[in-house]
């Protein structure tokens, strides 16, 4: 070495250092790899380590919106299906056999009116829309239902990196590693209960819930009217489809005193688009054995439904 030039000596405190960042961080990137690899919602769509027979009875069902608004940015459709649960029965398949056309179902489970609002202006924005079918039943026509789960899959369009904290995904990517450790997928809305105590339960429980407290839902309707005016202007075509509920939970309506609100309810859907109501005819309400709960349909059902409302070409423009 040259005389008078510096000699230079390791910093051991920097070593130290960054030996233990690199032992603080290790956690972090093992936490973000294995959301990365599970990707319970193909958000990124870089990783099949989890089978999708998998994701579709965990992740789906606990987050339908965020499930299928990733899906269908992946692949538009031009006709769609909007509603809660019992739009989430009615197969594309079974549609695809009467008419012929390819439908993207938005059935949500537990769905509510800002969650199809939403999700139209959505699937408006992905693509030119050909039809849309809205499954709407007047449990849902509530003011007070306001709830609005489309709003995970806006924010991470505005930014992924909250997909690593959002509680959802955490725990789908949980039950998905879950399922696959064990080789049991478990069955989420499976009700803790048999059949009997569910039916009692729907209709004590739940259209309580829905019905002892009613407000109009004035902002539900506006925009409804502007969806409705929306499609006029592009030939977009609109129906409304009122789902049939058994004889049981319609008695409920009249015990809250809500026949007048129902009625209000259909002169809405009607001033706005065509509306297929199955639930005033009385072949579709009154037995029992077509019923899951008072609530949902069994397929025999559904298909009779799909083989009326698709009868004539309603995705013909």
């Amino acid at each position: 070495m040259p005389p008078g030039e510096p000699t230079t000596v390791p910093d051991r405190s920097v070593s130290r250092f960054l030996g233990r960042l690199a032992l603080f961080c290790l956690p972090l990137l093992l936490y973000v790899s294995g959301i990365v690899i599970v990707d319970p919602y193909d958000f990124f769509a870089a990783s099949r380590v989890v089978p999708d027979s998998i994701k579709a009875q965990t992740a789906a069902k606990l987050n339908y919106p965020l499930w299928k608004m990733l899906r269908y940015r992946a692949a538009p459709r031009a006709d769609i299906l909007l509603g809660d649960s019992r739009m989430l029965s009615v197969t594309p398949a079974a549609v695809h056999e009467v008419c012929g056309v390819e439908y993207y179902n938005f059935g949500y489970g537990g769905g509510s009116v800002p969650d199809m609002l939403r999700t139209f202006w959505f699937a408006d924005s992905m693509t030119r829309l050909n039809s849309v079918v809205m499954g709407f039943n007047f449990n849902m026509y509530n003011g007070f239902s306001d709830g609005d789960r489309t709003a995970d899959y806006r924010d991470l369009e505005r930014n992924p990196g909250l997909y690593f904290v959002n509680h959802t995904v955490v725990r789908a990517a949980a039950t998905c590693l879950q399922a696959m450790a064990t080789g049991v997928v478990p069955r989420i809305e499976l009700p803790p209960m048999d059949h009997e105590q569910f039916w009692r339960y729907q209709l004590q429980v739940t259209a309580r819930n829905s019905f002892s407290h009613y407000r109009y839902p004035t902002e539900f309707r506006s925009e409804l009217q502007r969806v409705a005016v929306h499609c006029r202007r592009r030939g977009i075509r609109l129906v409304f489809v009122v789902f049939p509920t058994h004889a049981d939970l319609q008695a409920r309506v009249a015990d809250f005193g809500l026949l007048a609100e129902q009625e209000r309810f259909r002169q809405d859907l009607r001033e706005f688009a065509p509306v297929y109501d199955f639930d005033l005819r009385p072949e579709f309400t009154r037995d029992r054995a077509d019923f899951s709960d008072p609530y949902h349909f069994r397929e025999p059902v559904m298909r009779r439904i799909v083989a009326e409302v698709w009868a004539s070409p309603l995705s013909a423009r």
